[in-house]
């Protein structure tokens, strides 16, 4: 019983967590982000069920809490955090998924109203929880669609390394992403939902138990939701970034200035990706006649965080993603870049 109480005293209080020795630490953080945290993406009273792009977040008003944290997420009618007026005519729009959305921080927090702020410009966040690089393209179109967009001076696409399954599945499946049945998007939510919930001695169970005791209180869904046709062959994770990507400059009209830039969770964060896009974007320039991506990407900016994004105080302790901190720092590296 003690055990269990001191546990659950160190999740309500996670700034203790830091004097853990760095196993110990994880251990907590494994616990907390499998089975103790809420997951919006896999909330139904956040997010809806969506035919073309699996889900977006529910239109309205909602609260999103976790031991870390407890905020407000306002929602437009595209599904995606932001007011209806961030869809008219928005000078920079940013793609990515939870980590640009701004989870765990307030709307006005969150990098993308941080750079609104710094720029005086109006900034369209489509970034949606989990989604990877196919999704967001997605979505994008359905928001551009017959749309003049010359307004769009910057585009801003955030890329993390659980994009890859679902960015190998629109390659494989020939730039089309299949998309599971509502069916199967209500039983993981639900399922999800589960693994939250607390019983007594979970903790304990988790510390002192085999993983696969705690796992198997909860059976999950078969299946991925997005998975390739085939795992054989694959190319590089740069090239199928690009592969979906490219797909927003394919008529070759569109040209706004891009950033791309790579974030994980808990300054996990690396220069080899930006590194290897600028590798298969230089491959392709020689291709010549024979080029697969648009001459427009050649004038893209890589923004590796890693150089900057590099201190504690810029994540939260048990959750992956960054604090009120970190999504500044972020804002104020691009608007740098930007040349403000």
């Amino acid at each position: 019983m003690m055990g269990e109480v001191f546990i659950e005293g160190l999740l309500r209080a996670p700034y203790l967590l830091q004097t853990l020795p760095d196993q110990m630490l994880w251990k907590f953080r494994n616990y907390y982000s499998s089975f103790d945290r809420v997951i919006l993406n896999n909330h139904l009273d956040m997010v809806r069920y969506d035919q073309e792009v699996f889900y977006t977040l529910k239109p309205g008003l909602f609260h999103f809490k976790n031991r870390e944290y407890n905020v407000s997420v306002s929602v437009n009618s595209l599904g995606v955090r932001g007011s209806e007026a961030a869809l008219l005519n928005p000078e920079i729009v940013v793609l990515g998924d939870s980590l640009s959305m701004g989870w765990g921080v307030e709307q006005d927090q969150s990098y993308p109203e941080v750079l609104s702020k710094i720029t005086g410009k109006r900034v369209l966040n489509i970034a949606v929880s989990s989604y990877g690089t196919a999704r967001e393209v997605l979505l994008f179109q359905r928001w551009a669609r017959g749309k003049d967009l010359s307004h769009v001076q910057t585009l801003i696409i955030q890329y993390c390394s659980n994009d890859y399954l679902e960015n190998a599945s629109f390659y494989t499946h020939g730039q089309h992403l299949p998309i599971r049945s509502e069916e199967f998007f209500n039983e993981n939510s639900h399922y999800m939902m589960k693994t939250s919930k607390y019983f007594p001695f979970k903790h304990l169970a988790w510390f002192l138990l085999p993983t696969q005791f705690l796992a198997s209180f909860y059976p999950s869904p078969q299946g991925e939701a997005f998975e390739p046709k085939s795992y054989n062959h694959l190319p590089s994770v740069p090239f199928l970034f690009l592969n979906a990507f490219n797909e927003i400059f394919k008529d070759g009209k569109f040209k706004p200035k891009i950033f791309i830039m790579n974030l994980e969770g808990w300054m996990q964060n690396k220069p080899e990706f930006v590194h290897g896009v600028a590798a298969e974007l230089i491959k392709d320039r020689g291709l010549k006649n024979h080029r697969k991506w648009s001459a427009h990407l050649e004038t893209v900016q890589l923004l590796d965080v890693s150089k900057f994004l590099n201190r504690p105080e810029y994540y939260y302790t048990l959750d992956d993603h960054p604090t009120p901190l970190g999504q500044r720092a972020i804002a104020d590296q691009i608007g740098r870049n930007l040349g403000l």
